[in-house]
């Protein structure tokens, strides 16, 4: 742990990286430019977008605390994210602002900044707030049931079982140099490797809460998480976001056993989930994405194994069954000679 920290306030990195959403930049960065703290640097990083997004930052450029960054070609969205913590920020922890969200309390910085300074083994801020889906307008609470200062291993436990959602990117300030030195970001086919980094830090320290809605997070059809049923490879490496941070905790053995079955369980009912989608839309690379589970982790798939084979019989009668009450039995078994 970095020992400065308990000696002056942590410096802070927004991460607000940005490809082609000239619309709702603005919003993102008014919300972070309006932040209280002044140990503050605001990272823009543009994924060589092509819609104006240039000329709207050129008016931003009288605030000393805004650095802007273009990237010459795109370098895919966990790229972007891994260039900007590795080498553009410069502050102790780091929140990565998506272009299409925005912080709602001007003071929440400052807030997790305190926390920081009165318990520096702190790892991770984790915070409360609202999320919007912009295709129905129903906006929900995410509320976090733990103290000010929480057991790491409790929220690694917690994964997945507070609702809507327990984990969005914009309300949690990650510890950067132990987010470094776990080489967050490096599999550019991970969507999901916020999520890993959030689990990885949990199993390295205690996690600082700040309650009261201090962001929004918008869930609409061009978040890219949605593609990755799609592509078989951003489903399978999606997956590591448990198989790493199971790992993880199995080495550091310090995770009490009830914690640890806890995640267990969220685990293989995600992996049971991959499996089927796999199945379903991708047979032809199913048997390959079977043996690197079995090798990766053993431990965790050897009860999924056998559930999926009772899911896949089942979903193989639904099919069959759905099929003859649409075509008719006649119908389907001429289509399927």
């Amino acid at each position: 742990m970095n020992p400065d920290l308990d000696r002056q306030p942590p410096k802070i990195s927004i991460i607000i990286p940005t490809f082609n959403r000239v619309l709702m930049l603005a919003e993102a960065l008014d919300s972070a430019l309006a932040q209280t703290y002044e140990r503050l640097e605001i990272i823009v990083s543009d994924n060589a977008s092509s819609d104006g997004t240039g000329e709207l930052l050129a008016r931003y450029q009288h605030d000393p605390r805004l650095r802007c960054h273009r990237n010459p070609v795109n370098l895919g969205m966990v790229g972007n994210w891994r260039q900007a913590v590795r080498d553009l920020a410069t502050g102790d922890f780091f929140l990565i602002l998506s272009d299409d969200d925005c912080l709602l309390d001007p003071d929440y910085l400052a807030r997790a900044a305190r926390l920081i300074q009165e318990h520096p083994d702190l790892v991770l801020v984790h915070a409360e707030g609202y999320l919007l889906d912009t295709r129905t307008g129903h906006r929900s609470e995410l509320r976090l049931p733990y103290a000010e200062v929480e057991s790491g291993t409790r929220v690694f436990s917690m994964r997945c079982q507070i609702a809507p959602q327990d984990f969005t990117l914009c309300n949690v300030l990650f510890h950067r140099r132990l987010a470094l030195e776990l080489d967050a970001f490096a599999d550019p086919q991970d969507l999901c490797c916020d999520s890993e980094l959030f689990l990885n830090l949990c199993l390295c320290g205690r996690v600082g809460v700040v309650k009261g809605f201090v962001s929004l997070y918008r869930l609409h059809g061009d978040n890219l998480i949605n593609t990755v049923r799609g592509d078989a490879g951003l489903l399978a490496h999606s997956i590591r976001m448990f198989l790493n941070p199971h790992r993880l905790a199995l080495a550091k053995g310090d995770v009490p056993p009830a914690e640890l079955k806890a995640f267990e369980r969220t685990a293989r009912a995600s992996l049971m989930q991959t499996l089927l989608a796999m199945y379903e839309h991708h047979p032809d690379r199913y048997p390959a994405f079977v043996s690197w589970l079995r090798e990766e982790s053993p431990l965790l798939t050897r009860q999924v194994f056998r559930w999926h084979r009772f899911q896949r019989k089942r979903f193989a009668l639904w099919l069959r069954r759905t099929k003859a009450r649409l075509f008719g039995r006649k119908h389907w078994a001429d289509i399927a000679k």
